[in-house]
């Protein structure tokens, strides 16, 4: 039986109003439905600008947001810890054990988390106890009601709108093929046994990728969503994965900039899909340059980076939208050209059914299966590319 990818095509998409800036601007990704997706092949993906919501991945449209997604990380061997991280860690261990934290010399910030969190994790006397564990992303109603809790009081949601099968959904179900060191998981912990934060997190071959934080509101001011990002990067440190992903930067977004407060950080250059250190961009936006910012030459060693002049999209209003534009139409960024999306299809799979057959056998009888491949080749770039089939229903 073939070991393939598996995704369901939803192809290009437009969101009515960007759900960060809310300005009513409409919002542009490229997307697919995985129903399977192995790790080794999710983490291409991230390394090209996806993201995944329980099992839909989209590749956002950066050059025609009003908010550009820049996907960020962050080598986790090479942080810099900050004082204001250090207090953090500070008031929650002295919060968790009843006593100050016992400072020890050490040689770098890794070794600085790894002193504290071995004083605290584990912790137990007759008052106090706290525990972090790793477990599998299965859906409890313990997690439900705090998610539920956390939901309500942080981002005003209606009891009716936060619903089992949602957060299930949201963020216990997964299409990552999951085993003991890749896959999803949630990270739990526990005050006195009672659950007081869960993290959210994909474990890829070079990443800890942060998929979501949700906490009791009644520890609001010990600022979990600092610490939890603290101990992510030791995991990510201590278990050999490297890098520590937080999702997307949001520049123009105050509430997604303090991303950029863990250094040294990376963002992908939307249209190389190389990594650039996020200075290169910031000293631009600062400046005043536009929303967008892309470079054309990608050598680290260059501290002159050139950035590329982008001209304008028409807006989705002047065009047909009868018919969905392409990702060529869009000049979604970080793509595969034309030619080389088409050199996949011999390699593309169709599944219909129970059966599964190589995308030539059928092209014949359904020609305009070639744009959708051709397209979500483009998308998932050439390591991916070859490497999936479509599903379709009978």
């Amino acid at each position: 039986m073939m070991n393939l990818n598996k995704f369901m095509f939803t192809g290009y998409n437009v969101s009515r109003d960007c759900g960060y800036c809310r300005s009513g601007e409409p919002t542009e990704h490229f997307g697919l439905l995985s129903k399977e997706l192995k790790c080794e092949a999710y983490q291409d993906l991230v390394d090209r600008g996806w993201r995944r919501s329980g099992h839909y991945l989209y590749k956002p449209n950066l050059r025609t947001s009003c908010c550009p997604l820049y996907t960020i990380r962050l080598n986790a061997d090479e942080f810099q810890i900050t004082k204001v991280q250090k207090k953090t860690i500070k008031k929650w261990a002295k919060l968790v054990t009843g006593k100050p934290l016992n400072q020890k010399a050490t040689k770098n910030s890794i070794e600085y988390l790894k002193n504290a969190f071995e004083q605290i994790e584990g912790y137990e006397d007759q008052t106090h106890s706290y525990t972090v564990k790793l477990e599998s992303a299965e859906y409890t109603d313990e997690k439900f009601e705090l998610f539920k809790k956390y939901q309500i009081s942080v981002h005003h949601e209606s009891e009716e709108e936060v619903t089992k099968k949602g957060f299930e959904r949201f963020l216990c179900s997964s299409p990552l093929v999951t085993n003991n060191k890749y896959g999803s998981f949630h990270q739990l912990y526990r005050i006195n046994g009672i659950l007081v934060a869960v993290g959210v997190l994909d474990l890829l071959p070079h990443a800890v990728s942060s998929v979501y934080l949700f906490y009791d509101p009644e520890y609001s001011s010990f600022s979990l969503g600092r610490l939890s990002a603290c101990r992510e990067i030791l995991l990510a440190a201590e278990e050999k994965y490297q890098f520590y992903y937080m999702g997307y930067y949001i520049h123009k977004c105050t509430k997604m900039r303090y991303k950029g407060d863990y250094s040294p950080s990376y963002l992908l250059n939307p249209e190389t899909n190389d990594w650039l250190s996020i200075k290169h961009f910031t000293q631009l936006w600062e400046k005043g340059a536009s929303d967008y910012v892309t470079f054309e030459n990608v050598d680290e060693n260059n501290d002159e980076l050139k950035s590329k002049r982008v001209e304008p999209l028409p807006k989705l209003s002047d065009i047909d939208e009868e018919e969905p534009p392409s990702v060529y139409e869009r000049s979604l960024p970080g793509i595969l050209d034309e030619d080389a999306a088409k050199s996949l299809l011999r390699k593309n799979y169709i599944t219909i059914g129970d059966s599964t057959l190589p995308l030539n056998a059928v092209l014949g009888l359904f020609p305009r299966l070639e744009n959708l491949y051709i397209e979500a080749n483009a998308a998932l770039g050439s390591n991916v590319g070859k490497d999936y089939t479509l599903v379709f229903s009978q």
